[in-house]
């Protein structure tokens, strides 16, 4: 299972082996953007504007290719035998059926006004253990800098 963590120091796992060395910084970047915006499939010129905006045309596209290619690449397939990214030709995203953990996602969904139990409670505070991305400023990004901020 792939286990993804952005509070604190930024850490990915899959099946139990840290994989987090395995990606640059803006693919670690890529990944935060696909998963914060699961819902729906990102435009890649938008994308490319917010992680390689001094680039060319063809530089930000090869870019963006080469990342999502990394993504693909080191990140297997879920339980059920789903490929983790849906990528298509002016938009791509996370494959809505891929099985992850995420602590944004799941700090995000969780409902106060449901039944919970003290156990739950506390498996989510320890999922507090910092910032969003901390530590890490991506230059002349000034929009994505923004939303690490924000988050």
């Amino acid at each position: 299972m792939l286990d993804i963590k952005f509070l604190g120091k930024v850490k990915i796992e899959y099946d139990g082996v840290d994989i987090t060395d395995k990606f640059g910084i803006k693919t670690k970047a890529l990944l935060s953007l696909l998963i914060l915006n699961r819902d729906k499939p990102l435009n890649r010129e938008k994308i490319i504007s917010y992680l390689w905006p001094d680039s060319t045309e063809d530089s930000g596209k090869f870019n963006l290719r080469f990342n999502l290619w990394q993504l693909r690449n080191i990140i297997g397939l879920d339980k059920n035998g789903n490929k983790f990214l849906h990528t298509g030709r002016s938009h791509c995203g996370i494959n809505e059926n891929y099985i992850y953990n995420c602590d944004v996602i799941d700090i995000k969904a969780f409902n106060l006004k449901e039944n919970t139990s003290i156990k739950k409670l506390e498996e989510l505070r320890k999922k507090f253990s910092g910032e969003f991305f901390e530590g890490f400023y991506f230059k002349n990004c000034n929009d994505f800098n923004e939303n690490i901020i924000l988050e």
